[in-house]
């Protein structure tokens, strides 16, 4: 079983895969449709089951959480951000940087028992699509 931990931000997302219970050096990709074809990618060529585990982020997590969803091989939990920061203090998690964060989440992944995301319905997907203005990441917002 591989377990995956990926900490998610607007621009960037920090990959921490644990197989055989020794994790990989951090991976970074940019929180985009490619990035995250990419982290698919690499992701469903590992050899046997594959969980990986995101913080729930506000908005930044849901577009990569569905795509995760959708590939073969791979299966998604997506938790509080409360439940990870509780899960660090108790590993005596001291520092906080995105490549600790995604190890946490692995690790987290790997000891937990597994709850599996529910993707919405493609249609509630799709009415969110429409209903949703586009930026561009550093685009300010219009005045309200």
């Amino acid at each position: 079983m591989n377990y995956v931990g990926i900490d998610v931000s607007q621009k960037e997302l920090v990959v921490v895969v644990i197989i055989k219970g020794k994790a990989r050096p951090a991976k970074k990709f940019e929180n985009t449709a490619a990035g995250h074809l990419e982290i698919i990618q690499r992701l469903t060529k590992l050899k046997g089951e594959t969980r990986i585990c995101l913080e729930a982020t506000g908005v930044y997590h849901f577009d990569l959480a569905v795509a995760l969803s959708r590939a073969d091989d791979l299966e998604v939990m997506v938790i509080n951000p409360k439940a990870a920061h509780n899960f660090a203090q108790a590993l005596m998690k001291r520092s906080k940087t995105d490549t600790i964060d995604a190890a946490t989440l692995a690790a987290y992944c790997e000891r937990m028992p597994f709850e599996a995301w529910q993707r919405p319905a493609d249609e509630v997907i799709a009415l969110r699509a429409m209903s949703q203005p586009v930026f561009r990441v550093g685009q300010a917002l219009p005045a309200r």
